[in-house]
């Protein structure tokens, strides 16, 4: 009897130190509240391509998951992530990077120099494919020889511990370009080797800090990989990161956006850099001969007419491109009702994103109505990512909205690579150039910002409203210290708890 109790007990004792031990691995599995953060962003993302990088949500929700060679994202240098040195040779033609030693990906597989270089080719190979003119791969030596996304090139090598670049002309710039988010690390099982298409918008393989365990309608979860350069970025990381796009939560420790833009919550601070953001409207169908934008007299006769109206309550600017950029200025410009009459009754769709200033937007809204009771008819509606970015291809047949708002950023000390970028690349934000002029400027080695300035207003297909300073608003127990707030919008691998 005693052997019985004795087994019974011993039983009893080791299903409760089980359940003891598998409770406190759960406890130690599970960030605890401090160690997690909710995030609010403007939009769902539709996908984890780093080719899709320059929509603004991608950079918030990815940056912290693809790795790059180099990081600008902490405050004051560039850090090495995939490289741990680099180095640069016959004028800035060749940049060599070392690359660190035992790196893996999420799934174990280690990541080696070929693994970088094989990504990068991808890139280019989809860059080619698309006539794109980003202002990196392109100008790689031999860059016409790459003819799949498996291709060889002398202008892309790698040996056991480096990655060498050679370029057709000196890129002293190179590691701001190389750190941006299109020519980070994919994994070669998440893209057709073949064709360059990523296989799966919502599943891939992270190269960086965090990975994502879950992706659902209104929301995506990461989580700290703690076997990824633990020692490097913020001491105090993140355990979770809890990102959403649904704006009836009102509990939320960080969020992205304009400082005009302040949520209704005495928490949050506001963290951003110089007034970098550009605030816009885009005619769409200016492309179209059957739009009622397809004639630049009727752009600048609406656009005369509604900066008219707005500028009674907003101040607005003619400049496309921030005052903060040495040489830019507003182009002339009066902010009066147009004499000239319509020449033509019209009906205009447009479009208000997401993410804007809900005051600005009231306003935008009671404008058009007013301009709809006189002149034309005016119909609102919601045209959400990725449709409304594919209404930027000016050769559609229809557009379900043909004037939206728009929002984007630029770097104020050096903006010359972004302006090509916003009108060369197809990875961009794609900003169009009705008689090609912008593009024959751009050609020049030292063109004028204000050149390109002034065209973006006499073409008026690009309607610049105001300039703005983005950035994050945190709780106090989210610190900021270390992230670069000079560029948009976050990388999870600088912020940590306080």
């Amino acid at each position: 009897m005693k052997n019985e109790i004795s087994k019974k007990g011993l039983k009893l004792f080791g299903l409760l130190t089980l359940s003891t031990l598998t409770l406190v691995l759960i406890q130690r599995m599970t960030p605890s509240p401090t160690n997690r953060i909710f995030f609010l962003v403007g939009q769902a993302p539709s996908s984890s391509d780093p080719l899709e990088y320059d929509i603004a949500v991608h950079q918030e929700i990815f940056r912290s998951t693809f790795s790059s060679l180099i990081s600008n994202y902490k405050r004051g240098e560039y850090t090495g992530i995939l490289a741990s040195s680099w180095h640069s040779k016959n004028n800035d033609k060749v940049w060599v990077f070392k690359i660190r030693k035992g790196l893996k990906f999420e799934n174990g597989d280690p990541i080696h120099p070929e693994n970088i270089v094989n990504s990068l080719m991808r890139a280019a190979f989809c860059i080619k494919k698309r006539n794109s003119h980003e202002n990196l791969l392109v100008h790689l030596k031999n860059f016409n020889e790459v003819l799949s996304p498996v291709s060889k090139i002398s202008g892309l090598q790698f040996d056991d511990d480096s990655v060498k670049f050679e370029f057709d002309r000196p890129i002293p710039q190179m590691l701001e370009l190389i750190s941006f988010g299109i020519y980070s690390l994919a994994h070669h099982s998440d893209y057709d080797l073949t064709t360059g298409e990523w296989k799966n918008k919502k599943e891939f393989i992270s190269s960086g800090p965090y990975k994502v365990v879950d992706w659902q309608n209104e929301s995506i979860k990461l989580l700290l990989r703690k076997d990824f350069l633990a020692d490097l970025g913020h001491r105090n990381k993140f355990e979770e990161i809890n990102i959403t796009w649904n704006k009836s939560i009102n509990d939320f420790d960080l969020m992205s956006g304009p400082e005009m833009e302040g949520p209704n919550n005495p928490e949050l601070e506001f963290s951003g850099g110089a007034k970098s953001g550009i605030f816009y409207i885009h005619c769409l169908s200016w492309n179209n001969p059957k739009s009622f934008f397809y004639k630049v007299e009727n752009r600048k006769y609406l656009r005369d007419l509604f900066f008219a109206k707005l500028s009674k309550r907003f101040t607005v600017t003619s400049s496309f491109f921030p005052l903060a950029i040495s040489g830019v200025s507003a182009p002339q410009a009066k902010f009066d009702y147009p004499v000239t009459p319509l020449s033509q009754n019209a009906k205009v769709s447009v479009n208000y994103p997401r993410r804007g200033s809900i005051e600005f937007k009231k306003i935008f809204s009671e404008i058009w109505r007013e301009i709809s009771g006189e002149i034309l008819s005016v119909s609102e509606v919601k045209v959400d990512p990725p449709k409304l970015f594919e209404l930027k291809d000016p050769s559609l047949a229809n557009y379900e909205a043909e004037l939206s708002l728009f929002f984007t950023g630029i770097s104020i000390n050096d903006p010359k690579d972004d302006i090509k970028f916003m009108f060369l690349s197809k990875e961009g934000i794609k900003l169009p150039d009705s008689t090609g002029e912008i593009h024959r400027t751009l050609k020049e080695s030292d063109f004028e910002y204000q050149t390109i300035n002034k065209l973006i207003w006499d073409q008026a297909i690009i309607w610049p409203l105001f300039h703005f300073s983005d950035g994050l608003w945190a709780k106090k127990n989210v610190d900021l210290s270390v992230l670069n707030n000079i560029i948009p919008p976050v990388d999870f691998f600088w912020v940590g708890r306080k």
